[in-house]
């Protein structure tokens, strides 16, 4: 199982285009709420899905 600092930097290096590309879209839109809820689900998602192949190995 891996240290929560390599979460974070495995998470680092892929979360910019698709946290907040969404998020961004949503603000153009003026979806203030939207962009904030997405950024959240986004990025729990890719946590999740981060620790959960982290424990498979």
């Amino acid at each position: 199982r891996s240290s929560l600092g390599e979460i974070k930097r495995k998470l680092a290096s892929r979360k910019p285009e698709s946290c907040s590309l969404k998020r961004l879209k949503a603000m153009i839109n003026r979806d203030f709420l939207a962009a904030a809820r997405e950024s959240d689900r986004t990025c729990r998602n890719r946590y999740f899905l981060a620790t959960a192949r982290e424990s498979d190995e």
